[in-house]
């Protein structure tokens, strides 16, 4: 009787598990540097040994209080379904944060007096023109999502609605 060898890294030869595998990963790694720029940022803001604990508590709490009845809810519901329903949630909800936001855009940063502070650093990395979309929670911005174009007018309305080879 001969036995089989099998390595913990077969599984990732389903290209299924290998996508969720990757995604499961690199959104764990994602938290991870949240947590820690958020902690630093307390930090900055304050040396408050009480704030530094509760910024640990608040990123582990909902995990102690979500997970039993997440696990009774996983064992009674269709995977499939509950799974596509949170990321069509998930997509609403950050749908609606953008287009609650006032979003920016600055079509040409060479002349936009507005840009002034930021030209030289703009400019030295090639960005031309810029958008930015609030990342709002409760009626207030806590981030922003930026994006560059190498050319001016790329990022305007009219621009974004044009198709790819009409540019």
């Amino acid at each position: 009787m001969s036995e089989a060898k099998t390595s913990s890294w077969v599984a990732l030869q389903n290209p299924t598990f290998s996508k969720l595998w990757f995604a499961t990963v690199t959104s764990g790694i994602c938290v991870s540097a949240h947590d820690t720029a958020a902690t630093w940022m307390m930090n900055s803001a304050s040396h408050s040994t009480l704030l530094l604990s509760l910024m640990s508590t608040a990123a582990t709490l909902p995990f102690f209080l979500f997970i039993l009845p997440a696990g009774a809810l996983a064992d009674i519901t269709d995977h499939k379904k509950m799974l596509s329903a949170a990321y069509i949630w998930l997509a609403v909800c950050a749908g609606g944060l953008a287009i609650l936001g006032a979003t920016s855009w600055n079509s040409d940063i060479l002349t936009d007096p507005n840009m002034a502070p930021w030209r030289a650093e703009a400019l030295k990395r090639g960005y031309a023109s810029c958008m930015a979309l609030p990342l709002m929670s409760q009626g207030e911005a806590f981030g922003a999502l930026a994006l560059y174009a190498e050319e001016s007018d790329a990022l305007t309305s009219r621009a974004l609605k044009r198709p790819a080879t009409a540019r």
